[in-house]
């Protein structure tokens, strides 16, 4: 996401609207306390939770790298360490890959080194 605009190949374009108890888990994951985990340098996110104004314009943004486990935020809030399974769980609920995952059992064996 730069400058507030979503990058071209999107799967999604129209989005999906989460859930109140969607939006808490996802608050919950990028906020709260989180045990450490190795982190590569790479970040090359291919997912992202966007929010929109009433006039449907960008005016925040979490993106996600599964692969690499790093995360970016605008505007500043979200924590260094994150609960990548909640958002996992949150893309898997709307049938969107998770960089190289293909589903949620996917990454959480990669995640968990099952």
């Amino acid at each position: 996401m730069e400058g507030m605009t979503l990058k071209p190949g999107v799967i999604n374009q129209d989005g999906a609207v989460l859930t109140l108890g969607q939006v808490r888990q996802l608050r919950a994951a990028i906020t709260g306390s989180h045990p450490s985990y190795p982190v590569a340098g790479c970040f090359l996110p291919h997912n992202a939770f966007v929010f929109y104004d009433a006039a449907k314009k960008p005016v925040a943004y979490v993106e996600v790298c599964f692969s690499c486990r790093g995360i970016r935020a605008e505007p500043k809030g979200a924590k260094v360490w994150v609960d990548h399974i909640a958002l996992a769980t949150i893309f898997d609920a709307h049938k969107l890959p998770m960089g190289p995952f293909p589903d949620l059992p996917a990454f959480k064996r990669d995640y968990l080194g099952k």
